[in-house]
């Protein structure tokens, strides 16, 4: 209420953001897409767009889920590559391999465009030295191959993840490789 007040559209969406992060999915829906409306950037509503398709996916509303996916890729090439941006492509692909590991029936991105997703974000990592983004790009590569029966690929792609989350003490990313 206050930054409505203030008319800080910025403030708006950063509540409504919050808000959806503390609710139950189906209110955090009304949520996100409010932020998203009210967002005054492009990677502040991208962010809203991105908890939206989380949630979708979850519930497994894929159907709601896919025109707000091709919304979001439209949008990816214009983001400048930062830790912001790295991230919004990641939890895209994340949900992308959510939907494909469910067998949905078409999955929201085929195998070859989550491969291309994370293989751009792997580079754009590694081009500004964000380890956190390239160890998550690696580990998601894997995970990819891994539900694509590519063994090796799979291997050395979750291999390569572990040993940058531990070169960085990343211990929330190091248990998930080290487990996948």
């Amino acid at each position: 209420e206050a930054a409505e007040q203030r008319g800080n559209t910025a403030d708006i969406s950063a509540a409504w953001l919050s808000l959806g992060n503390l609710s139950p999915p189906t209110v955090a829906l009304d949520y996100y897409r409010k932020a998203a409306q009210t967002a005054p950037t492009v990677l502040s509503r991208l962010q809203a767009q991105v908890n939206t398709l989380n949630v979708l996916v979850d519930l497994g509303f894929l159907s709601e889920a896919r025109p707000l996916l091709t919304e979001i890729l439209a949008t990816l090439p214009d983001l400048p590559p930062n830790r912001s941006s790295l991230f919004i492509r990641i939890n895209v692909a994340s949900q992308a391999l959510k939907s494909t590991a469910f067998n949905a029936n078409p999955p929201l991105l085929s195998s070859d465009a989550i491969a291309d997703l994370l293989t751009t974000t792997l580079g754009q990592a590694q081009a500004i030295g964000d380890a956190r983004a390239e160890t998550y790009s690696l580990g998601y590569l894997g995970q990819l191959y891994e539900l694509n029966q590519q063994w090796a690929e799979a291997i050395d792609f979750t291999r390569r993840a572990n040993v940058v989350s531990q070169s960085i003490d990343a211990s929330d990313a190091t248990y998930q490789w080290q487990w996948q």
